[in-house]
């Protein structure tokens, strides 16, 4: 089985957040945690019977530090993490795995950002963070063309809600966005 991905939306950030479950074992991740989803992603959990092992913050924003600590608050077996200098329980380095379950996700830092590669889905915080997570080698070979990227911020403010979602082929033949 794969890893099961929903988005979460949170409109007053205009983000997403992401549950990554482990369908084996039913432990999951929240992978850019934010404040418009807390109630959201724990409804979901509590509904799935899932075990969040991991609350997954992408950057150091400060709302997105308050989250992280009420999702891991609400459960027990939660840990949270991110980039260096943020207060997170872990601080995430370099080509670091993460394991979800059975999942193993591999950490690709970039000033200050991270991403997160879990069976084949890129998750990162936005497209600069996201091209330099295409332009890593792959030890493994599992990212292909047409593996999902899924971004937390949108292209642009104004872009509708299929702009979070990529293929890393498209990220691949286009340049870095910067915000």
């Amino acid at each position: 089985m794969t890893l099961q991905v929903t988005p979460v939306y949170s409109r007053e950030a205009n983000c997403f957040s992401y549950l990554a479950c482990d369908p084996r074992t039913r432990c999951c991740a929240v992978i850019n945690p934010l404040a418009g989803t807390v109630d959201a992603v724990n409804a979901m959990i509590e509904a799935g019977g899932f075990i969040c092992e991991w609350v997954l913050a992408t950057g150091d924003a400060s709302v997105n530090r308050q989250a992280a600590y009420e999702l891991a608050r609400h459960h027990l077996c939660a840990r949270t993490a991110g980039p260096a200098g943020n207060g997170f329980d872990v601080t995430v380095a370099d080509d670091q795995t993460i394991r979800v379950g059975h999942l193993h996700g591999r950490v690709v830092l970039d000033s200050g950002c991270a991403s997160y590669v879990f069976d084949g889905t890129i998750f990162a915080g936005c497209c600069e963070s996201a091209h330099s997570t295409v332009g890593r080698d792959d030890p493994l070979n599992k990212l292909t063309d047409d593996c999902k990227v899924l971004l937390h911020h949108p292209l642009q403010d104004d872009a509708p809600m299929s702009s979070y979602r990529r293929t890393l082929g498209e990220l691949r033949s286009s340049p870095p966005m910067l915000f």
